[in-house]
């Protein structure tokens, strides 16, 4: 195998390098290099509150779609300088198809772009540890810029099937050439061995502990939730805050018998796990998928929507043929994204991104954005994966 370290370099650099043509290539990694949830996150919140001054040398077109907030309907300029905000869905250990939307869609800048990560890096693609270390090097790079969402797949037990994210790891780090560590000299080739795979679990285990630093949710300039799964009926913004993070998200067989949506695995589970309704039925369902997360009708989202003072709610979770869809009857309040073009090499799926544009906010507005009244443009962005990922 051929070692490829992770140092300190350009961003567009950072980029190129994680674009692999070998899958013989690994990281190299170490878990003494640990990260906490300063790392992902500058305070413990379960919300990122994401926000950015304007830039007046920034401008903004082609407009697909106005949501407001229910409160107030505020007309946006094509002219006007706006913040641009891109949502990224699934990418499930896809680098190469990561490595070219980050190429096509610009690297974040300061008053014009940032971006949101929804969640479910690893798992199912091969290279899940590469699609996770460049989207951590971004958040190192642009702390302030770059925001990590909590998906399903972040989650030691969802990493343990055969194609999952842990015998990835295991798999990569436990092949390492003999030499490769340090002290691997003075060593036999079976105290090598037990050596490397030590050293695979290390990095793995350093990954899952990585997963409770993860915030569940960001609410973008007041107006839109973003999310990896859904809602459930009457949510507050509130009790999502003072949920604990350090908890195993597929331990909902059996719940605290107290806990909101107990029967649906809790909060974070219904978070990370639910789909919205695309039938029009109403209320909270069971989901096929299992006994976590629930099917949420576009009542459930109009109502979140109404009482949280929002816009809408941008999330993931779910591969699309076209690479995104809206909720049936939500009256384009709920948007699904799924980034993964060619979703494992057997569905001929198109892959997209959201970018969310809001026009400039003066000082004098801020009363009313803090209040929900603010205009945002969700546009949505497809890519072939013949045509636009090389």
């Amino acid at each position: 195998m051929q070692s490829q370290t992770f140092t300190s370099k350009p961003p567009q650099s950072l980029i190129n390098s994680f674009a692999f043509s070998s899958p013989n290539q690994y990281l190299s990694l170490t878990p003494s290099s640990s990260l906490t949830s300063t790392s992902i996150n500058s305070s413990t919140s379960n919300i990122l509150q994401v926000s950015q001054p304007i830039s007046r040398n920034q401008t903004q077109q082609s407009i697909s779609r106005n949501q407001t907030s229910p409160a107030h309907s505020t007309a946006s300029d094509e002219n006007e300088p706006k913040w641009r905000c891109t949502c990224f869905g699934d990418m499930h250990g896809h680098i190469q198809q990561l490595c070219a939307l980050l190429r096509q869609v610009g690297l974040p800048e300061y008053g014009k772009h940032s971006i949101i990560f929804l969640g479910d890096y690893v798992d199912r693609g091969q290279n899940g540890v590469e699609v996770l270390c460049l989207v951590l090097a971004l958040k190192l790079a642009f702390p302030d810029l770059v925001y990590i969402l909590r998906g399903n797949h972040e989650d030691a037990e969802m990493n343990q099937t055969e194609r999952g994210f842990a015998s990835e790891v295991i798999k990569k780090y436990s092949k390492i050439k003999k030499n490769s560590l340090n002290d691997s000299n003075s060593k036999t080739t079976e105290e090598q061995t037990l050596d490397n795979k030590t050293h695979a679990a290390q990095i793995y285990l350093a990954f899952s502990r990585l997963y409770q630093a993860m915030p569940l949710a960001a609410v973008v300039n007041g107006c839109v939730f973003c999310v990896h799964g859904g809602v459930g009926s009457n949510l507050k913004l509130e009790e999502i805050q003072s949920l604990k993070r350090e908890q195993s998200i597929t331990d909902g067989t059996k719940p605290l018998k107290d806990e909101k949506f107990a029967e649906y695995g809790g909060i974070t589970a219904t978070m990370l796990w639910s789909d919205p309704n695309e039938q029009r039925v109403l209320g909270m369902h069971k989901s096929e998928r299992g006994p976590l997360g629930c099917s949420f009708g576009p009542d459930v989202t109009e109502e979140f929507c109404k009482s949280n003072r929002l816009a809408m709610i941008v999330r993931s979770h779910q591969m699309r043929s076209t690479g995104f869809l809206e909720q049936d009857g939500s009256k384009g309040r709920c948007l699904t994204i799924f980034s993964v073009a060619n979703y494992c090499q057997r569905d001929a799926n198109n892959g997209a991104w959201c970018v969310l544009t809001f026009p400039s906010v003066s000082k004098e507005d801020e009363k009313q954005k803090k209040g929900g009244n603010i205009a945002v443009v969700a546009r949505i962005e497809q890519y072939d994966l013949k045509k636009k990922v090389k």
